[in-house]
């Protein structure tokens, strides 16, 4: 049986899940605070939506992330 994607995500301590607030830094040194939308740790990827309100997409590769 295949899975779709998404379908074995864990939302355990360690991981982003959907709604968390997390804090992130680009390479720059620029912070952001957002709340998660979606995420695919697999991919490397997240979307959170910031304090302004905007969608971003965060790569976990190049971002600093931490869980708050």
């Amino acid at each position: 049986m295949e899975e779709e994607a998404g379908d074995n995500q864990s939302c355990g301590p360690a991981s982003i899940c959907p709604g968390q607030v997390v804090e992130f830094r680009e390479p720059s040194g620029r912070v952001w605070l957002g709340t998660v939308d979606v995420a695919d740790e697999a991919q490397g990827i997240i979307w959170i939506h910031d304090s302004l309100g905007e969608r971003k997409l965060v790569e976990l590769a190049e971002h600093a992330v931490l869980l708050r």
